[in-house]
């Protein structure tokens, strides 16, 4: 069984648990090295690595940032790709690094501002300490708001909060966002906090003519890690989840082509969240020697 997990949220982004809870279930699952690696924020991390040293599990200090990337290559047409970087080993007393931190969160709270305002304006008031009570890490994001929602009587679930165009499925309400990060600066940041740079989930990867041609996602994937590797992308979460065994063999067969390393991340968010994307819950067993390079960071 594999010990390694470098995809782990906690309630400091949106996952559901407390640092200190996800290294005690992550200790217990058998796990003997992870990741935490929450959405555009590292405040979680100083506590899951104090929680891990006193049970003996070894956290390496990430995050996961969202991000952007406009791709001029042909075929591409210069379209937008929206996508996630993780940063692994990072010193999170990076000044650069401090100094991104403290603008994603000056940006959330403006996005999270304009959401209050415009639900008001559809009849719907949602305070600021509201929305913190059902955020104890102190993050407050679009899935608070859903949360909240639920809590008010005015959906019965999360999926049914963010589905309704009375909620969070407004397509002006999900026209609010938060400023994202390139992922030229997301590889620039993590690599100057002494960190190496991965694309998450590459199937995730996402383009406004997915839709058109989806046929295409392949080859547009494999120009997007080639561009991504002239920025100093340094490896690919092959092993994840919801990789099949073809899915998995593509992305091993990118990372190898584009002469980068191999991550294996759950994307696991609480043991009540996201059934699919929990630890140890890979279609496909990790070849452990792609990962001997976990050690050095």
């Amino acid at each position: 069984m594999i010990d390694i997990d470098l995809h782990l949220h906690t309630h400091y982004s949106d996952g559901s648990e407390s640092p200190e809870d996800l290294v005690a279930r992550a200790r217990k699952e058998g796990l003997r090295t992870i990741a935490v690696t929450d959405h555009d924020g590292i405040d979680g991390v100083p506590a899951a690595v104090k929680a891990g040293y006193a049970l003996g599990l070894r956290v390496v200090p990430g995050l996961e940032f969202s991000a952007e990337w406009v791709l001029e290559s042909s075929g591409a047409n210069g379209e937008i790709h929206t996508l996630h970087i993780l940063g692994y080993g990072i010193d999170l007393k990076n000044d650069l690094l401090d100094q991104k931190m403290q603008k994603i969160r000056n940006s959330r709270a403006d996005r999270n501002l304009r959401l209050r305002h415009a639900f008001l304006e559809k009849g719907i008031s949602v305070g600021q300490d509201v929305l913190e009570s059902y955020s104890p890490g102190g993050f407050v994001g679009k899935r608070s708001f859903a949360e909240t929602f639920v809590k008010m009587g005015l959906a019965s679930n999360l999926e049914e909060a963010f589905a309704s165009e009375r909620l969070m499925g407004d397509p002006l309400i999900r026209s609010i966002r938060k400023v994202k990060t390139s992922a030229e600066e997301a590889i620039r940041i993590i690599h100057a906090a002494g960190g190496k740079a991965f694309l998450a989930h590459p199937f995730q990867l996402s383009y406004p003519s997915l839709a058109r041609d989806p046929g295409g996602f392949s080859d547009r994937l494999a120009l997007v890690v080639r561009a991504l590797g002239d920025l100093g992308l340094d490896g690919v979460e092959c092993y994840y989840p919801t990789h099949d065994a073809d899915r998995t063999a593509y992305a091993l067969a990118l990372a190898d082509r584009n002469g980068m390393m191999v991550s294996i991340g759950s994307d696991d968010h609480g043991p009540n969240v996201r059934k699919i994307k929990k630890i140890h819950s890979f279609q496909v067993e990790a070849d452990l020697r792609r990962l001997r390079w976990v050690a050095t960071i």
